[in-house]
């Protein structure tokens, strides 16, 4: 029984351990490997990216989760055309690459000085060393969170729009997007295909005409919307 009882209480040191030290980011040539369940925790332990496999599914992504939500609830993915067991790592010159038996499974063809790859609290994967040269919030998946901005950047002529599954058990974009149409007074539009599904009425400087109930007065979240020569 004293054996049983040291071993437990060494279990559960290290348990403690390993929770004391999770990380929120990596620096280059450090990886993420879905061989040993590393994973990133933003500071405040809100979101998490590592490793998984949707429900019903053996196949093995890279993605983004609510950490402390108990239903694992995914909001973005980066290899959701290719999965595989790989390793995430970011290079000396700031690209970030999914990677299996050395070979390049997705990559962000991303590049900065002195990068660090973080993620933040507010479920944002950056790439930073004075700023941000490149952001998951600016290669949207199938869920908004608060803090994204889909619609489109002017500047850079620069769409970000939310693009379905495919399924529950598969991440790779299916019929359905939600994008901004910006010509004249801007709406919403949603699409299967190319037929267009539902399209709200224009925006009027409060609200977009027609918009779902969900989009104004309720309690959960508060939209707002920009509109000049910058962003739409």
């Amino acid at each position: 029984m004293k054996y049983d009882t040291l071993f437990h209480t060494i279990l559960l040191v290290l348990s403690i351990f390993k929770s004391s030290i999770a990380l929120d980011s990596i620096a280059p040539n450090q990886t993420l490997s879905d061989d040993d369940d590393t994973t990133l925790v933003s500071p405040n332990g809100i979101f998490e990216l590592g490793f998984f496999s949707p429900r019903n599914s053996t196949e093995r992504y890279v993605g983004i989760w609510f950490k402390k939500v108990s239903l694992q609830t995914v909001v973005w993915v980066a290899n959701k055309n290719r999965p595989i067991a790989a390793t995430l790592s970011l290079t000396s010159s700031g690209n970030i690459v999914v990677s299996a038996n050395n070979s390049s499974i997705w990559s962000a063809n991303s590049t900065s000085r002195n990068p660090v790859l973080r993620l933040l609290d507010n479920g944002n994967l950056v790439l930073s060393n004075n700023n941000y040269s490149w952001q998951s919030f600016h290669e949207p998946s199938n869920t908004l969170i608060p803090g994204m901005r889909p619609g489109w950047d002017l500047r850079s002529d620069r769409e970000l729009f939310l693009t379905s599954w495919k399924s529950a058990e598969d991440p790779s974009p299916g019929e359905h997007t939600y994008r901004m149409d910006p010509k004249g007074l801007p709406s919403i539009i949603l699409r299967r295909g190319s037929d267009v599904v539902y399209r709200s009425g224009p925006w009027d400087g409060v609200r977009f005409g027609g918009a779902a109930e969900a989009l104004h007065g309720n309690t959960v979240f508060t939209p707002s919307f920009v509109y000049n020569s910058t962003y739409v």
